[in-house]
């Protein structure tokens, strides 16, 4: 600032750029908020901050009722200009310093150690590559399900008339219902592993 006293201020500029479904959001009091990084007009990409979640200028409201796990708030949160200090940097890499101009007044400097500072996926990418787990082990759980369903559905014999039994899994509409599933799932095994092969290439790419 004119004051040469450092320190950053986070605001969220559109609704488009509010911070939603943050779990626990409600009851936070400290927040790691990831936020585009700007010094003296240049954008210096994804950077992460500490961020006081009861400070003035911290907007936090529930995203409403879920159908399951309501146990767990979750928020939306927006900043209208929170003073940061400049502490709330959370980066060994790379550091913001006030500079005095020469013909009067304050900038900031930027400085970075290393080739380029982290995207948004590298630093997000715990987050990221667990939710790919979670589908993955969903599928997975589903393959078992199906695969013990139709071991029973074999063996399950079921009256068609008063003098005639046959297996459940030669019902039409069984066969049907089944088979509906195991398109569903090969859709789903297939959608993911693209989010999978992307996501790699994202990581690899920085």
């Amino acid at each position: 600032d004119s004051e040469g006293r450092g320190g950053f201020d986070l605001h969220t500029p559109s609704a488009a750029a509010e911070k939603t479904w943050i779990s626990q959001g409600l009851a936070a009091d400290w927040g790691v908020v990831v936020a585009r990084l700007e010094v003296e007009g240049q954008s210096r990409g994804a950077h992460v901050f500490l961020v006081d979640m009861n400070a003035a200028g911290v907007s936090r409201e529930s995203m409403g009722e879920k159908t399951t796990f309501n146990a767990l708030d979750n928020a939306r949160v927006s900043f209208s200009h929170v003073r940061l200090p400049d502490t709330a940097l959370l980066s060994k890499l790379c550091s913001v310093e006030p500079r005095r101009c020469d013909g009067g007044g304050w900038r900031g400097e930027y400085t970075f150690v290393g080739e380029r500072p982290p995207s948004f996926v590298l630093i997000a990418q715990r987050l990221l590559s667990g939710r790919l787990c979670i589908s993955d082990s969903a599928v997975a759980y589903l393959e078992g399900v199906l695969q013990v369903t139709n071991k029973y559905v074999a063996s399950r014999m079921v009256w068609v008339d008063k003098d005639r039994k046959m297996p459940l899994a030669e019902l039409p509409y069984m066969q049907k219902v089944l088979r509906s599933v195991e398109v569903g799932l090969n859709v789903h095994k297939a959608f993911l592993l693209l989010l999978q092969t992307q996501f790699a290439e994202a990581i690899e790419n920085g």
